[in-house]
C-alpha cells in the first residue's frame, strides 16, 4: 500500500510538471 501510494504521488507530480511545462510553452509561443 505505501508503495502504490508512492507511485500515484510520483505520478501526480510528474504529470503536474508536465502541465506546468506546455503551459509554459504555450506562453512562449502565444
Amino acid at each position: 500500500l505505501h508503495i502504490d501510494e508512492f507511485s500515484r504521488a510520483k505520478m501526480e507530480a510528474t504529470t503536474k510538471e508536465l502541465l506546468e511545462e506546455k503551459a509554459l510553452a504555450y506562453s512562449c509561443l502565444a
